[in-house]
């Protein structure tokens, strides 16, 4: 890593313990499918929730019509904000790193691919006071890898890329943010996050 100046973040598998394993069969059960049957579903059309492209409600019906539920299962309220608060577990040691950093001067970005229900969750925990520069895709109408959604998180946060490393746990994404000259370290536990970012502080 060198010359880094800001450091973006993505959420699950970085902030908080993966979660979409234990999501999409908090919902499936919550459907009345089969965990598998359910969970192979869900994350087939999960994109085109996290871009804004289906509603939740939609996601559901498209769900139990192929796995042969009925949609007279499906609930008034959120099930995707009922199951997120059910399931998210935050990594208090690297929240504590996010703070750090920026009291070392360093610009801090928020980068995923997400929900509408995850980003009111995100806005309710006032987690954009973590970050100087916030990019969800179910706002944007993008996700990673897409070249334009890292375009919009570096106009944002007003760094050339090279000054930028970014965090994430998926290959993918990580060549995604290389691919427009960012750094990128590609982590899944607290471990992981904190041994790379030691280097940037004192």
């Amino acid at each position: 890593m060198t010359s880094v100046r800001g450091v973006v973040f993505d959420w699950g598998g970085v902030i908080i313990d993966e979660p979409s394993t234990a999501l999409q069969a908090y919902c499936s059960k919550q459907l009345g499918i089969p965990t598998a049957t359910g969970s192979a579903s869900i994350g087939k059309h999960l994109p085109l929730y996290q871009q804004g492209i289906f509603s939740e409600r939609q996601l559901w019906e498209t769900v139990c019509d192929e796995c042969g539920q009925s949609t007279g299962v499906i609930l008034e309220h959120s099930l995707w904000a009922q199951a997120l608060r059910a399931v998210f577990r935050f990594r208090k040691e690297v929240l504590a790193v996010i703070s750090r950093l920026k009291a070392n001067g360093y610009k801090t970005g928020f980068l995923s691919n997400t929900e509408p229900e995850a980003a009111i969750y995100f806005h309710e925990r006032q987690m954009d006071q973590l970050f100087d520069a916030s990019v969800l895709s179910c706002e944007a109408g993008l996700a990673k890898p897409d070249a334009a959604i890292y375009q919009l998180l570096i106009e944002s946060i007003q760094l050339p890329p090279s000054a930028l490393l970014f965090l994430d746990d998926r290959q993918e994404n990580i060549d995604g943010a290389r691919h427009v000259g960012m750094q990128a370290v590609c982590v899944d536990t607290t471990d992981g996050v904190l041994d790379t970012l030691a280097p940037l502080l004192p």
